[in-house]
């Protein structure tokens, strides 16, 4: 049944998503059909305190915008349903690697991010997320039970993250290996696989790192460093729409990959965002890569970029 055709009945009256019953029904039928390929849960962390500290209407109006956010991260052929007071699902059907799972999973946070900053949430909005890739054996008891024990276990993590003072993310599990002093096999694993192109696309917390380490590199004063900021936002200097953001910044993600040297980064800072670091760079020739940027996203619209800006800000990073 294509999405626009499914009944009142059929949708969350709150969010618009499909209902618990909705989902589980398409699941079954995506089971059978064996076009399954990965189910992701995502339940906002600490919901029944914003309820608590702001309000229900807030509370409300949370769950709309983290279902819209929600829905537009996956294609219309997945199916997208809240199964729960905060719960969300989605179902993937076309086939997909761990690589895009995650991909999803650190653009959902991104959106969270997005949404508490536009409704100055204290303390912020974070979510606790799971995910399972379908098997021919299963049924949707058996998927949503993996997917939930993914989810239930990345919560854990979270707190035991939190309650040691290192934030929302997650431990590393050290692997237990024996020793090894084989430098040409250390060499393989640490080489970065495949041909390079473009800039490297880290995600915002490897990216931090990288910059924390740049940092310490600047003051040897052996190089320079830039940090350019681009903001796609329309004339009055206000995000875009969400629906027409996303597809707005994966294009400007492939303009910048592809405009920066391969040992530039960047990644996504917000939902209308991104940062880039180009390292041995003066302030003129910062500025020049921002315009070419600029110059080539443009040319992406055919019919120009209508009310689309692309604005940048330019700061030299701070060795002290």
């Amino acid at each position: 049944m294509a999405q626009e055709e499914l009944t009142q009945k059929e949708r969350d009256t709150l969010t618009g998503l499909l209902t618990r019953q909705e989902t589980q029904r398409q699941i079954e039928t995506a089971l059978r059909d064996k076009t399954a390929s990965a189910l992701i849960l995502m339940d906002i962390n600490r919901f029944s305190l914003i309820n608590d500290r702001y309000g229900h209407l807030l509370g409300d109006r949370i769950l709309q915008k983290t279902a819209l956010a929600f829905k537009y991260m996956f294609w219309p052929r997945d199916i997208v349903g809240r199964i729960g007071g905060d719960l969300f699902a989605a179902l993937i059907r076309a086939n997909c690697s761990q690589q895009t799972v995650d991909d999803k999973t650190k653009q959902l946070r991104g959106r969270l991010r997005d949404i508490s900053t536009e409704e100055k949430l204290r303390g912020g909005l974070t979510a606790s997320i799971g995910a399972a890739f379908a098997t021919p054996e299963d049924t949707y008891e058996t998927l949503i039970a993996r997917a939930r024990e993914e989810l239930l276990k990345n919560k854990a993590e979270r707190k035991t993250a939190s309650s040691s003072g290192r934030g929302e993310e997650a431990p590393v599990q050290a692997s237990h290996k024996n020793i090894c002093k084989d430098v040409a096999l250390i060499r393989r694993e640490l080489k970065e696989s495949g041909k390079v192109e473009g800039a490297y696309c880290p995600d915002y917390e490897s990216f931090k790192r990288i910059y924390h380490f740049v940092e310490r590199g600047l003051r040897r004063g052996s190089t320079s460093a830039y940090v350019i900021l681009l903001t796609l936002a329309d004339e009055e200097g206000k995000f875009t729409p969400l629906a027409e953001r996303v597809e707005q910044m994966e294009q400007l993600h492939d303009t910048i990959q592809h405009s920066l040297r391969s040992g530039d980064a960047f990644c996504q800072y917000s939902s209308g965002q991104y940062i880039l670091m180009v390292l041995g760079a003066s302030a003129e020739n910062a500025e020049r890569i921002a315009q070419r940027i600029k110059e080539a996203y443009t040319r992406t619209f055919p019919d120009g970029m209508g009310p689309v800006r692309l604005y940048h800000d330019i700061y030299p990073m701070d060795a002290t």
